[in-house]
């Protein structure tokens, strides 16, 4: 069995972007990994995740981590403790039946998550995060295109009574491209304090028809449309990956997946 390997950022670390894909570090090698990223420290994280993964990440007072993963047929399960005035910013980005545990524990005065998952095909999620401490901030946005499958967004914000003063807000919505596929949101408040801003939100539905039948118009045929659509609508994740070449790769699944979408769907009409 492989112990987990453990890797230290710290100031002066010469480089803050670590790459965690393709054997290029020891990390790749391991499918259990623990980081600490050091007081003050900034660092991104760009991941692809092994078909089984763990991550543990510990977030030391004052410092701001970003980790970009990509998940392709793997199962992971991602857990972070942040300190005082400490940030994270998870970017999960799902395809191809992957599943995905994410836990964040907010442990200090100022501490804040932001997390975000965006999914193609069927995807199992599950995002928790627990304000363990007061005035800590937490946001949780997951975005998902189905087709010939389900998608599970669970998400669950944990206020306990001691926890003053804390704003935590989170929301799913899933576009079904066919008739095969379901959607299931399931986000919990567990809030045991009155001294809290909290909220969520949950919506599921099939490509509005009339914003197909406005590009029409404009001269693009329905499956350029459907692409422009679902690209935009899943825009406002992706953004958020702080990477160049990782976008690119990340739209090219996302061609390849809508692809082979349409492929299932002509041959299940017969078409």
């Amino acid at each position: 069995m492989n112990a987990p390997a453990k890797v230290v950022l710290a100031k002066g670390v010469p480089a803050k972007v670590l790459h965690i894909s393709s054997g290029e570090t020891v990390l790749q090698q391991q499918p259990e990994h623990s980081l600490l990223v050091r007081q003050g420290v900034k660092a991104t994280i760009l991941a692809t995740a092994m078909p089984e993964q763990k991550f543990h990440i510990l977030v030391e007072e004052g410092a701001d981590v970003i980790i970009c993963t990509i998940h392709q047929h793997a199962v992971s399960k991602s857990s972070s403790d942040v300190q005082k005035d400490a940030r994270i910013q998870w970017i999960d980005i799902l395809l191809d039946d992957s599943k995905l545990q994410l836990q964040t524990n907010l442990l200090g005065s100022g501490a804040e998550l932001s997390a975000y998952q965006a999914f193609l095909g069927s995807a199992d999620i599950q995002s928790d995060v627990i304000h363990t401490s007061g005035h800590t901030q937490s946001k949780m946005i997951a975005r998902g295109i189905l087709q010939n499958g389900l998608g599970t967004y669970r998400g669950t914000i944990t206020i306990p009574p001691q926890s003053f003063g804390c704003v935590a807000h989170q929301r799913s919505d899933m576009i079904l491209l066919d008739d095969q596929s379901r959607g299931d949101a399931i986000p919990i408040l567990d809030v045991s304090n009155d001294d809290v801003q909290c909220s969520h939100g949950a919506t599921l539905g099939q490509i509005d028809e009339s914003k197909i039948f406005y590009l029409a118009s404009r001269g693009f045929t329905e499956d350029q449309a459907k692409k422009m659509i679902v690209e935009g609508f899943l825009a406002s994740i992706i953004e958020h990956v702080p990477n160049e070449s990782v976008k690119q790769e990340i739209q090219q699944h996302l061609e390849r997946g809508l692809t082979v979408g349409k492929e299932i769907r002509t041959v299940m009409k017969g078409g």
